[in-house]
């Protein structure tokens, strides 16, 4: 699970940044510290090879043809641990990313070429499948830059002008969505009209067009890689009732962000995987001053943040059938229809209807092995394939009753963290080198030379194309998530 924590920087960081003071003429570099913390600090921070999971290096390594992973990793000055590398490559296999003969299938080389997570990527096609394709790389694409909800000055919280963008969805990626489309129809309208909308509903206009030149150039990589244009034609979404295409949306959320999924207890206490207890967001939607009613206790999010306390970031309210349909690794049947997901979420269902999803989670794994293979049948699927979709799109829509909802045991279901299995990669603090030094990538954009790396400016509009979050970084987080 990707874990973003405040540390203090290591003493080669801030020898590093003494460099910047004397660039052009003599100059000072103040570091804020204490002469007594300075001396405690480490000399090198914990190279991000051996604190973060390897899949997304070892799609680059099998695509690159540089042989076999271990191997090539093994000659690194600080290799990661063997388990590390077995890790990733298991994943890679689960996510048919490999096969057995540890080469990229084409679903592999579809998501070593995109700039993105391989879960994201992965999200992408099979929204590429279920018609909402420019939806879901509008999210990555939002995702992966600074949000362009902007707190109003004076409040602590998103003000209601950001909130309603989520509509009656207790949805961040969905309102971030909804802003996003809202916002390329004024900028089509011109310049003041954009800079109105973004001004009265405390947008960042930077982001925005960062997201949009994001989100243009991962539609044209997965052109290139065979998938028809009609596929990404643009689909409008539904906030405020009942949209079929909203709700496909948010289960595809669950392959992108699995197994990062919480619990909502009371008021803003949620449970995160092995029990632990988190608070939802300062930045979230679903943060509101009167304890909140949801119809469905399970979210998934994005980030696990780390300051004072530890916050889930940029969530989403899923339904116990999203999970079992595109999140779980492993279900297990017990007496009196009780079905635990992962070993650690409980749900009231006949055995006989878990069974059926699960065979309908086959089809939809084999379709996308054949959609990746050949992109054109996407434009007109094969009867059985059709069949698959419409069966998928029914029941992701259908709206459970009360008495369907998951009985949570006292004390909550978190009793441990899910087992490994599909679709899983260890939480963070297991990997043997990782002491909460630093900070890794979570979903979203990473630099693989796709795009331009030019300057940003916070206060302004990017300066000749955009730097993917946490580029050139090596310290402690800084308190604004903008760029240097």
């Amino acid at each position: 699970m990707t874990h973003y924590a405040t540390v203090w920087a290591s003493r080669t960081n801030l020898e590093q940044r003494c460099g910047r003071a004397g660039r052009v003429r003599p100059g000072y570099c103040f570091h804020l510290c204490s002469r007594a913390r300075l001396q405690r600090l480490p000399v090198h921070i914990t190279p991000e090879m051996l604190r973060t999971p390897l899949h997304e290096v070892a799609l680059t390594i099998k695509l690159l043809g540089l042989g076999e992973v271990g191997p090539f990793l093994a000659k690194a000055l600080e290799p990661p641990s063997p388990e590390s590398v077995t890790e990733a490559v298991v994943l890679l296999h689960e996510m048919e990313a490999m096969d057995v003969n540890d080469r990229l299938t084409p679903l592999g080389t579809i998501l070593a070429r995109l700039p993105i997570e391989p879960r994201m990527g992965r999200m992408i096609v099979l929204g590429c499948i279920f018609g909402v394709a420019d939806a879901v790389i509008a999210i990555a694409a939002c995702t992966s830059f600074p949000e362009p909800f902007i707190t109003p000055p004076g409040l602590k919280r998103l003000s209601f002008a950001h909130k309603k963008f989520a509509g009656h969805r207790a949805s961040d990626h969905l309102a971030m969505l909804n802003a996003f489309y809202q916002w390329e129809r004024a900028r089509n309208q011109g310049e003041e009209a954009e800079w109105s909308f973004c001004s009265s509903n405390f947008l960042a206009e930077p982001s925005l067009r960062m997201a949009a030149e994001a989100r243009e150039q991962l539609k044209q990589l997965l052109i290139g890689s065979g998938f028809p244009e009609e596929c990404f034609a643009p689909c409008g979404i539904r906030v405020t009732g009942p949209d079929e295409r909203a709700d496909m949306i948010v289960s595809l959320l669950c392959v992108g962000l699995y197994p990062n999924v919480c619990v909502h207890k009371d008021k803003r206490k949620v449970l995160i995987p092995g029990g632990k207890s988190a608070l939802i967001h300062k930045s979230s939607v679903n943060l509101i001053n009167k304890d909140p009613t949801f119809s469905s206790p399970y979210f998934v999010f994005g980030e696990k943040l780390k300051t004072r306390a530890v916050a889930a970031k940029t969530m989403t309210m899923v339904e116990p059938i999203h999970l079992l349909l595109f999140g779980s690794s492993s279900v297990v049947c017990y007496g009196g229809n009780t079905t635990m997901m992962d070993e650690w979420i409980p749900l009231q269902m006949p055995h006989e209807a878990a069974a059926l999803v699960g065979g309908l989670r086959q089809a939809i794994d084999d379709m996308l092995v054949r959609m990746a293979t050949d992109p054109t049948l996407l434009t007109q699927p094969p009867p059985h394939d059709d069949a698959i979709i419409q069966a998928t799109s029914s029941l992701v829509s259908s709206k459970p009753t009360p008495p369907n909802l998951p009985a949570l045991p006292p004390g909550g279901p978190l009793m441990a963290g899910p087992p490994r299995g599909r679709g899983f990669h260890r939480p963070r603090g297991s990997f043997p080198s990782y002491r909460g030094r630093g900070y890794s990538r979570g979903p979203g954009f990473r630099p693989r030379g796709h795009f331009n790396s030019g300057n940003y400016s916070p206060m302004g509009p990017p300066r000749g194309g955009f730097r993917p979050r946490g580029f050139g970084f090596r310290g402690p987080r800084p308190p604004y998530r903008g760029f240097s």
